[in-house]
């Protein structure tokens, strides 16, 4: 697949292309789809329903950006732009052009950073709960287990002062945070949901809402002790 990326790509033109998230980083399932980006010098850059309608390939998503505002850290993006780019930095893999996104300098991440994303994430799991009610398969599962691990990071982040990129990284740490049992199970509930080696059930749905809730509440402490401060 990654080679018929590359041929469908290189016709446009672009700077460099990269594969990120569970693709880049090298820990995606059999059926993760393939997170693309590609970089163009500003002038030249294309919008991405005009890249995906000419390149007709199931399962890659790709999202072009300018050179300009990549290495300032600027994505343009629903997320988070300093722990986004951290993310690309540290999990992404150029496989064509120049190795552009490896040597970015990411912006520092704040308190409110952290703030702006936990409740990203608690919608997320509120989502995951509706749609699990409404007797969806896949959606709830991914939102339950993405919420979950990338709300922890968060914690790992707020209490550690560490950034970890991949899930696994993230359950690993996160296990040997001072946490209450329930918060525990509900990390390994989600672990083993994103594993497919667990159903997801209602309650766990609404006990990642309560551990996401914690989370919330102690960047806002942070918040109220010592302002929007740097953490990493």
């Amino acid at each position: 697949m990654q080679d018929k990326i590359i041929k469908s790509l290189i016709s446009f033109n672009p700077l460099s292309i990269f594969l990120y998230g569970s693709r880049g980083r090298g820990d995606y399932k059999e059926d993760s789809d393939y997170e693309v980006g590609i970089i163009f010098e500003d002038e030249k850059i294309l919008k991405r329903s005009f890249i995906h309608e000419r390149i007709n390939l199931d399962s890659v998503a790709v999202y072009p950006f300018k050179l300009s505002d990549v290495t300032a850290g600027n994505f343009n993006n629903p997320f988070v732009d300093s722990i986004y780019a951290r993310e690309l930095v540290e999990g992404a893999k150029t496989i064509y052009g120049r190795k552009i996104i490896e040597n970015i300098n990411p912006p520092k991440i704040t308190t409110l950073d952290l703030l702006r994303l936990i409740r990203f994430e608690i919608g997320c799991a509120f989502t995951a709960v509706l749609a699990h009610r409404n007797g969806d398969l896949k959606i709830p599962n991914e939102g339950f287990s993405k919420s979950c691990l990338f709300g922890l990071r968060l914690l790992i982040i707020l209490r550690e002062r560490e950034f970890i990129c991949s899930p696994d990284g993230i359950y690993k740490r996160g296990r040997q945070l001072e946490l209450e049992t329930r918060y525990l199970q509900v990390i390994e509930d989600a672990y083993l949901v994103r594993a497919q080696k667990q159903k997801l059930k209602a309650d766990m749905t609404f006990d990642n809402l309560a551990f996401l809730d914690l989370i919330e509440s102690e960047i806002m402490q942070e918040l109220e002790l010592n302002g929007n401060s740097e953490i990493i």
